[in-house]
């Protein structure tokens, strides 16, 4: 396909699986500026800039040294760990000397911080509310591995509203934001702790967020994972076949070694809002929309290719 091109006419690669809010918030921004590939065993519906790849067993599919920029979006817990080593040298290759890769996963460092918080507050004062949010606390580090269907346990708690939703917020940012309002506005319960979640001003137009939201859904369904509902038939299909089954989790550590072991230099930890990626900025791909905080909580870990050596006269 014919490579998109950003503002300042880099050529730059989007590599992603899928989010609904996400989508919402960044794709008028990484559909127009940016290449993309979505992470999913079939094809969906087309979208701007954007092939459908199984990184799991298909290479990326561009020739060496054609972006300046790689951004993968929470890819890598997806892929077994030979996998995202496999994923890894591809996107080395992929790069311009120079060229910078950008990673954000989960991190496992701030999960179990929150699991060890949250187990010894219940142990102390065993609350419904304390347990809930303890149940939180293992789930986001389990339960997407063990899910035998979509959504899981997970979605079980959002539906039953049993959960906490200042935790939800702390743990997954925005991430989860669509999907407790559509649970909300068929519900008139509380959430554990009575808190509603803090409602915000649309940043953009209603119908742009329409659109990119019928898009969405519409992906999901061919990834078969349908709108989440309980009774949906598509949650009976296998996560590690639809690709939302976590196959590995990172720290600050692990992930700059896979970075390393790429061939990369220079490998650090950034947070939602810095980068090394030329006017990443305009892209700013990691901070919500509605807040100055992160869209989805994560680990960010950046690594560069090295410049190619002048050549002696």
């Amino acid at each position: 396909m014919t490579l998109a091109r950003a503002a300042d006419g880099t050529a730059n690669l989007h590599i992603w699986r899928e989010g609904e809010e996400y989508l919402l918030q960044k794709g008028p921004i990484f559909l127009k500026q940016w290449n993309n590939l979505v992470y999913a065993t079939l094809p969906g519906p087309p979208l701007a800039n954007t092939r459908y790849v199984d990184l799991s067993t298909a290479p990326l599919g561009f020739a060496e040294e054609t972006f300046d920029a790689v951004y993968a979006y929470h890819v890598f817990e997806h892929l077994t760990p030979s996998q995202g080593e496999r994923c890894a040298q591809q996107i080395f290759s992929v790069l311009k000397a120079g060229g910078i890769c950008r990673v954000s996963v989960p991190d496992l460092e701030t999960l179990c911080r929150n699991y060890l918080d949250t187990l010894h507050t219940a142990c102390d004062h065993s609350t419904r509310q304390n347990l809930v949010r303890y149940r939180w606390a293992v789930m986001v580090i389990f339960e997407q591995m063990v899910r035998e269907r979509s959504g899981g346990l997970m979605l079980e708690a959002i539906e039953q509203r049993e959960f906490d939703a200042a935790q939800l917020r702390d743990l997954f940012g925005d991430a989860l934001r669509s999907l407790v309002e559509r649970t909300r506005s068929a519900s008139s319960g509380d959430a554990a702790d009575g808190r509603q979640p803090r409602q915000v001003q649309q940043q953009r137009p209603p119908n742009a967020r329409t659109l990119l939201r019928r898009i969405y859904w519409g992906t999901r369904a061919v990834l078969g994972k349908s709108r989440p509902r309980v009774t949906n038939r598509w949650m009976d299909l296998d996560p590690r076949v639809t690709k939302e089954a976590v196959r590995w989790m990172y720290d600050r550590l692990s992930l700059r070694l896979l970075l390393e072991k790429a061939g990369f230099e220079e490998v650090r930890q950034m947070d939602h809002v810095s980068s090394s990626i030329p006017g990443w900025s305009a892209y700013d791909f990691d901070r919500s929309n509605n807040g100055d905080y992160p869209l989805d909580p994560s680990v960010y870990i950046e690594g560069r290719k090295a410049e190619r050596p002048r050549r002696a006269w």
